[in-house]
């Protein structure tokens, strides 16, 4: 409906039904006459009907059939700040606002992220990949309610290299039991120094395999990290490497169930802890129970680093995997001269 008063059109969006399955509301600052793709996919067979409201007027229905992605171009003819808004009431299996960094996606010019509730999408990966220059404000919490289904989180965050803003209560908290990828969700968050939510990443995630450089180079965080963080089971995963890769200006005391898990299926931990170069607290402890695990650089550079590292040579279990430079600078432990040199 559009109603012309003072000059404007105004126009009323009704709110959708309660039952539409997806739900979308994000903020964007096009530029004139540059076309930004997003994807997406209904994922089975079947065909769905996605309506999109562009922010300027414009809404549009699109087909999504089968698991054909649906790469959709819009281009903007007025400038200034727009809400789009994306709603269905069928499956839709896969969103895709952004990719990489020479792309041209709705995620480089995101602004804000109201809602996000997509209960039939099982994959979100690289969703708002390269935001790099988004710093604004997220009341969306991509909780387990809200994403019931979702299996892939990778680099579904990566790249908010200017990022630095409140993370809403209960951001991506909850269990998620289908998730089998975190790989880079929150990687190159390089300024980012807010706290963090209580329940943030603090489930039991019982089919992930991948935390891979989930959070790798979140280089001025320096905040206390809530209780419950990465304190769950974590039964499936094979892969920590690169996980807190230069957290390099962290140095807060760590929760007393950090990493704490005996993570019976991982086969690496290289570089998880790689230049926290400012932490002066006790080393954290990690445990495998499988052979041939590899901690080379695990803690590489820490020379402020205190406690005693022997504890995680004496629960590797041999044969060894590379455990080149585990210690490597790790001067201040204080079993650092018992430590075999082939860790150092």
């Amino acid at each position: 409906m559009f109603d012309i008063l003072g000059g404007y059109t105004l126009r009323t969006i009704p709110e959708p039904p309660v039952g539409y399955s997806t739900d979308i509301e994000i903020t964007v600052n096009p530029t004139v006459g540059v076309s930004y793709r997003t994807v997406f996919a209904r994922g089975e067979a079947g065909t769905s009907i996605l309506n999109i409201d562009w922010g300027d007027g414009n809404v549009q229905n699109y087909n999504l059939v089968g698991t054909t992605p649906n790469v959709i171009n819009y281009t903007y003819s007025i400038s200034g700040s727009k809400t789009i808004r994306v709603t269905s009431d069928d499956i839709v299996g896969s969103i895709l606002f952004g990719v990489n960094g020479t792309i041209n996606t709705i995620a480089k010019i995101l602004t804000g992220i109201q809602k996000f509730r997509a209960l039939t999408a099982k994959e979100i990966l690289y969703c708002f990949a390269y935001a790099e220059t988004f710093n604004g404000p997220i009341l969306a919490t991509f909780s387990d309610e809200d994403l019931p289904l979702v299996e892939n989180f990778s680099y579904c965050f990566s790249h908010w290299s200017t990022f630095n803003q409140p993370l809403p209560q209960n951001f991506m908290s909850g269990n998620y039991p289908n998730v089998t990828n975190f790989q880079g969700c929150f990687d190159y968050w390089t300024v980012f120094d807010k706290a963090l939510p209580q329940n943030f990443m603090s489930g039991n995630y019982p089919n992930t395999t991948r935390f891979t450089a989930c959070f790798r180079d979140w280089q001025a965080f320096n905040q206390p990290l809530p209780q419950s963080f990465m304190s769950g089971s974590c039964s499936s995963v094979t892969e920590f490497s690169v996980c807190f890769y230069n957290w390099r200006s962290f140095n807060q005391p760590l929760p007393v169930g950090f990493m704490s898990g005996n993570y019976p299926s991982v086969i690496t931990f290289a570089l998880c802890f790689y230049n926290w170069v400012k932490y002066i607290g006790t080393i954290p402890i990690v445990k495998s129970l499988k052979s041939n695990v590899a901690f080379n650089q695990c803690y590489y550079g820490n020379s402020s680093m205190t406690g005693n590292g022997m504890p995680v040579v004496n629960n590797a279990v041999v044969p060894l995997g590379t455990i080149s430079q585990c210690f490597n600078g790790c001067t201040s432990l204080s079993d650092y001269a018992q430590i075999p040199s082939g860790w150092k």
